[in-house]
């Protein structure tokens, strides 16, 4: 009697990804696209509506979505690492700032208040498809995730949230990897790289959903 082999390395490959998503996959692989290519927009001086009216609000846009994830980001590790109470309700402000920027809602976030366009918008002129999470039959989906950025990977994950912290629909912890773009360059991404990942419809043809480059971050929008 034989017994198989186990494949080189297969004890260390444990997905973190909740069994709750596990049927939410194709929503999740459209996220993670999604989500390198917004990382790649705002890594490049690419413009989606660079010929139109709408290229100052896209500017406005762009830095307000890097100035949520960097405040997000800085708020949450200040509170975990030195307990200070108003960096926690900042980084719940900036976290929630940042689930409204990805459904829609700019005009609801500090700072949007006069931008007239969404990154749903952005998305479905660069690629042709809205973001996932802006879809209206989504919203319940949407809601169902806390959000934190984390600087220090290239990929981010999902985990199931502690049980004492499912309320009103959050069910899941989305960590969002969002590190210092690296030194430009072939060993790393290039400035083509990125630009072509943001704005081409389907730059990966046979349908592979990952960037042209591990230095583009991936994570769940």
């Amino acid at each position: 009697m034989t017994t198989s082999e186990p494949t080189p390395g297969a004890c260390l490959l444990e997905t973190k990804l909740p069994d709750g998503l596990q049927k939410e996959l194709t929503k999740i692989k459209a996220g993670v696209t999604q989500w390198s290519r917004l990382t790649a927009w705002t890594w490049c001086d690419y413009l989606a509506f660079a010929d139109s009216p709408q290229a100052e609000d896209e500017k406005k846009l762009k830095a307000l979505l890097v100035k949520a994830l960097q405040k997000q980001a800085q708020e949450s590790d200040a509170y975990l690492s030195y307990g200070d109470p108003n960096s926690k309700t900042n980084a719940e402000t900036w976290a929630k700032a940042l689930l409204n920027l990805l459904v829609g809602k700019t005009n609801e976030v500090p700072g949007g208040e006069n931008i007239n366009l969404t990154l749903s918008e952005v998305m479905k002129k660069m690629t042709g498809q809205p973001l996932i999470t802006s879809i209206p039959e989504n919203e319940e989906f949407s809601k169902s995730f806390y959000v934190k950025v984390i600087t220090n990977a290239f990929s981010g994950y999902i985990e199931d949230a502690p049980d004492e912290c499912k309320t009103d629909g959050k069910k899941y912890i989305n960590f969002i990897a969002y590190p210092p773009r690296p030194k430009l360059g072939k060993l790393t991404v290039t400035k083509e790289q990125l630009k072509d990942w943001a704005s081409d419809p389907a730059p990966n043809p046979g349908g592979n959903y990952l960037p042209p480059s591990v230095y583009i971050p991936t994570a769940f929008t």
